[in-house]
């Protein structure tokens, strides 16, 4: 036997788009040649290099034994991960000889090797002795190859790479890839028993070798003002990257199914039918799935799953079940450096668990590498509060209100001398002086960015500022910021935009404006 050092995708790749799978090794998607991006066909889990046999006797598949637990490991995920998306998987090797029984003679052959028993328990390789002729399936295949059973282990299937002028070719591959029905959810890798499986892999049931699992990831629940920046200290102090965040907006409408998942009609095409279509129910994650699902798959990235206005839905029940999961193992509680940040207790959630590991009956767990990062609108606190027990399982973290480093903060508001930061930082002093004596006045403060640069203008300014201080900061008390000539919101906005020279001395009270004219910074 002679190792040849040519591999399954080096052959495949001349009929097919093949790309390495970015995380298992060995593992490629199959999709249709010049069409890198389109419709997954299949997936092929490759051999080592394909080798030369002579003798009759030895193998296609060899050190597939429980010495070489690297290999099985990836072998395992791979077929895990075609069952999960529902794709066909061809474990493939190629076999090239002259006397191992596979007329005609000269041909060279890929075999598709299904497993039939528990990966640990191989622990030989696969004799040739009595391997029969075969035509397939009669009016689809050349030379031959026919699905048999090989001892106990294997059902196993040969392909000629090659035609008869000793040129590759794909007219046998593609039909047999097409016909023959390899599904992982069939069942052809049987359930490894759990002791052994651990063994070989790590806690999360990666293969041994793979990137370890970051770790200590948190609920954050990051609270403030409108306007205070909490949106954008999400951008830059944790991920502005789309590609691991799944970012989601409650109110009340949002609900767990929104959240979680749901269980919904699709129509289909019959495979291997050109027109017939069937209606199908699946479960169609939400974004806690999907990026639970990222997160499992790509245990070297930190994912972030974004909830703004966290208490603008009736944030327990959008979780549900899945509230469980936001108890965290911590440093101070004494677990192990590698489990710091995964859920404390799992759940079981059959669809859910099918969905991110491929397996329904697995427990279903926050990752250590899934940050959960909630913003809140402290003045907006009424609209669904949250009970203790909710709000314990998060880290609090109030984000400062810093008008002075707002990048606008010394641009003028149009048509007045005064600049954005000494009007909110007077309105700010205002608002906690006059409001004293009622609960949770800070919260009616302005933000360093409820007004946006853009929103300093003429046309913009009262609409929104102006708008906001007489029907919310000051409902109670107008006269102490607008004096007491203005009788409703629309005297103040035309007043405003038909000044003649200063618009806020024009419509704010003398002593509210000579604060802000006059104001230095850093006083």
């Amino acid at each position: 036997m002679a190792n040849l050092g040519i591999k399954v995708e080096d052959v495949l790749k001349k009929f097919y788009e093949v790309q390495p799978d970015g995380r298992i090794k060995g593992l490629y998607a199959i999709r249709e040649k010049g069409q890198p991006e389109g419709e997954l066909l299949w997936y092929v889990f490759g051999s080592n290099n394909a080798t030369y046999h002579s003798s009759g006797n030895d193998c296609v598949i060899r050190d597939i034994n429980q010495s070489n637990s690297g290999y099985l490991g990836r072998l395992k995920a791979a077929f895990g991960k075609a069952r999960q998306e529902e794709r066909k998987i061809f474990w493939l090797v190629l076999v090239y000889g002259d006397s191992i029984g596979l007329p005609p003679s000269g041909y060279d052959w890929m075999a598709s090797v299904e497993l039939r028993v528990n990966l640990d328990r191989i622990t030989a390789s696969l004799s040739m002795r009595n391997y029969p002729v075969g035509k397939g399936r009669p009016g689809y295949f050349g030379p031959g190859y026919m699905r048999i059973d090989q001892d106990r282990y294997f059902s196993t299937t040969f392909i000629s790479c090659k035609d008869e002028a000793g040129e590759f070719t794909s007219q046998y591959m593609d039909p047999y890839f097409r016909i023959y029905d390899n599904r992982p959810y069939h069942d052809i890798v049987e359930v490894v028993e759990e002791e052994a499986w651990e063994q070989d892999t790590d806690t999360e049931g990666f293969p041994a070798e793979a990137v370890p699992r970051l770790t200590g990831a948190e609920n954050i629940l990051l609270y403030g003002v409108p306007g205070a920046g909490k949106s954008h200290l999400i951008k830059a102090k944790y991920c502005d990257d789309a590609a691991y965040m799944e970012r989601v907006v409650f109110h009340p409408e949002y609900t767990y199914s929104d959240f979680v998942g749901q269980i919904l009609p699709q129509v289909e095409k019959v495979q291997g039918e050109e027109t017939e279509e069937r209606l199908r129910y699946r479960f169609t994650p939400g974004p806690f799935t999907r990026v639970l699902q990222k997160a499992w798959k790509d245990p070297g990235h930190y994912y972030y799953l974004v909830i703004e206005e966290l208490n603008r839905g009736n944030a327990p029940a959008i979780f549900g079940e899945m509230f469980q999961l936001l108890d965290r193992k911590r440093e101070e509680e004494d677990y192990p450096e590698e489990e710091l940040g995964e859920s404390t207790y799992g759940i079981s959630s059959y669809d859910v668990a099918g969905e991110v590991y491929g397996d329904g009956t697995r427990q279903v767990r926050i990752l250590s590498n899934l940050y959960v990062l909630a913003t809140m609108n402290t003045a907006d606190q009424n609209v669904f509060t949250m009970d203790t027990a909710f709000q314990r399982r998060w880290a609090m973290k109030p984000v400062r209100n810093d008008i002075a480093g707002a990048r606008h903060a010394d641009s003028r508001i149009e048509g007045s001398e005064v600049t954005w930061l000494a009007f909110a930082s007077v309105i700010n002093d205002l608002v906690l002086d006059a409001n004293e004596q009622m609960i949770s006045s800070e919260d009616k403060r302005l933000g360093a960015y409820f007004a946006s640069p853009g929103e300093l203008s003429v046309d913009r300014f009262p609409g929104k500022v102006l708008k906001y201080l007489w029907d919310d900061a000051f409902k109670m008390d107008r006269d102490i910021l607008f004096g007491s000539r203005y009788k409703s919101l629309e005297d103040v906005i035309t007043a405003y935009e038909e000044a003649p020279g200063d618009r806020l001395e024009a419509v704010l009270a003398e002593q509210v404006y000579r604060k802000m004219y006059s104001f230095r910074r850093g006083q």
